[in-house]
């Protein structure tokens, strides 16, 4: 029988994009689930905010980097289909700040099993999980 655990991260990414005339500076703090089934079964990542990623590995270290190129990916393709800075900073907000509810709700359970002690691991990092989650560009 498969265990799932679902791990909830926090994340800070920041990134460089290059668009048409401009060049902007975008840092993001959110929230992303880890769902793993345990040993020879793929890790899933969910975006909570932003909701609109997912992406899977064969480890959550794959799976971390697959969630965090395709977060890369929506970026650059906002950039190519902005024709200014000001419709790039606001499809970026947009995207950002779209959230998945089911998402939502699992990342608030495991939130809870982590501070209840069910939930634990070394690579954990424990951060209070009512950090502000924002965007800058």
């Amino acid at each position: 029988m498969l265990t799932t655990t679902q791990y909830p991260i926090l994340f800070t990414y920041r990134d460089v994009v290059i668009g048409a005339g401009y060049v902007a500076h975008v840092e993001a703090s959110g929230r992303f689930l880890i769902e793993d089934k345990g040993i020879d079964e793929d890790v899933w990542i969910y975006g909570v905010n932003p909701g609109g990623l997912a992406a899977k590995g064969s480890s959550q270290k794959v799976a971390a980097e697959e969630f965090r190129a395709s977060y890369r990916t929506v970026l650059i393709d906002l950039a190519e289909e902005s024709v200014d800075f000001d419709v790039f900073k606001n499809q970026v907000e947009i995207f950002y700040r779209s959230t998945c509810e089911a998402t939502e709700k699992d990342w608030q359970d495991a939130v809870i099993r982590v501070r209840n002690g069910e939930i634990d691991s070394d690579w954990l990092v424990k951060e209070p999980a009512e950090r502000e989650c924002n965007i800058i560009v």
